[in-house]
């Protein structure tokens, strides 16, 4: 991993997703880690001065604090949030103390959905999801689009979450809901083709596991600091830990998935024929889930 040394700089520690910090190697404006088996999905870099004070090597602009993220900062632990306008158009949220930035940039807060850079403006509470809606109705369409088959746990009342519709190809995720949790999603996807870097376990079970908090009330800036500390816990979580072998009954056939659990978090995937399966369980024991195809209307 490397990057820029910002002026003023003199040392600089670079945090992994397990929480360890690295020395980084400083060549002139460079820095360089090399960390064996560690792994970087965040840039988390502390900037050091001669003196050992913190160095934030952030853009000019406009500037908003952020008040409600009730979250510390994973690089130096302050809460000092900053909404920055970059432009008209574009801004970011970093850590004004640090220099650490939030997803690593790129906030458009001027799409539908958001409100202008420097308006702390709490998100819209969204509707509870509902559940009353049935399986089949739900998936009718969904059905009549894709001929390839889409699994839902044996014995459990699942609804449709998600579609990703790729022509022939695409993807289709149910979930159980028990009240406020959701104790098992299955995803279904058809692949074009054998994948050639197939995604780790332990990045399926952070990016499947944890979704923002639709329950809170909070400014947009706030919400993603929320979210991505989340999943930056999830990776923690996960780190170090490495995949075994589970089996579930698939169509009524044992199938071998590959199978990394967290305490009373676990994912599991499998391949079979061009469809990948890819399950995320949540405080659920994995002996109880068999999974069998969707029922199509004759």
């Amino acid at each position: 991993m490397t990057g820029q040394v910002p002026p003023g700089a003199v040392r600089v520690v670079v945090i992994d997703d397990a929480g360890d910090e690295h020395e980084a190697t400083v060549d002139g404006d460079v820095w360089r880690v090399v960390a064996d088996q560690a792994g970087f999905a965040e840039t988390l870099v502390r900037f050091l001065g001669a003196d050992g004070a913190l160095i934030a090597p952030l853009p000019e602009g406009p500037r908003a604090v952020v008040r409600d993220a009730g979250e510390p900062c994973p690089v130096c632990d302050d809460e000092a949030w900053v909404q920055i306008a970059v432009d008209p158009r574009t801004g970011m949220v970093a850590c004004a103390r640090c220099g650490f930035v939030v997803g690593g940039g790129g906030l458009h807060p001027k799409d539908d959905h958001e409100a202008p850079i420097g308006l702390e403006t709490p998100r819209k509470r969204r509707r509870p999801r509902s559940s009353t809606r049935g399986l089949d109705e739900a998936l009718a369409e969904v059905l009549a689009r894709f001929s390839w088959p889409i699994y839902t746990p044996v014995g459990r009342t699942a609804v449709l979450r998600r579609v990703s519709d790729g022509g022939e190809f695409g993807s289709v995720e149910l979930r159980c809901e028990d009240g406020e949790t959701i104790p098992l999603t299955v995803s279904t996807e058809r692949l074009d083709g054998p994948r050639r870097w197939p995604q780790p376990l332990a990045t399926e079970l952070v990016w499947r596991k944890v979704e923002p908090d639709s329950d809170l009330v909070l400014s947009h800036p706030a919400m993603l600091i929320r979210f991505m500390g989340q999943r930056r816990a999830m990776r923690r979580r996960v780190s170090g830990v490495e995949p075994t072998q589970r089996t579930f009954t698939l169509d009524g056939v044992d199938e071998a998935f590959e199978f990394l659990a967290v305490d009373d978090v676990w994912v599991a995937r499998h391949e079979r024929d061009g469809i990948e399966v890819v399950l995320v369980g949540n405080g659920i024991d994995p002996a109880t889930v068999a999974l069998e195809p969707v029922a199509r209307s004759r």
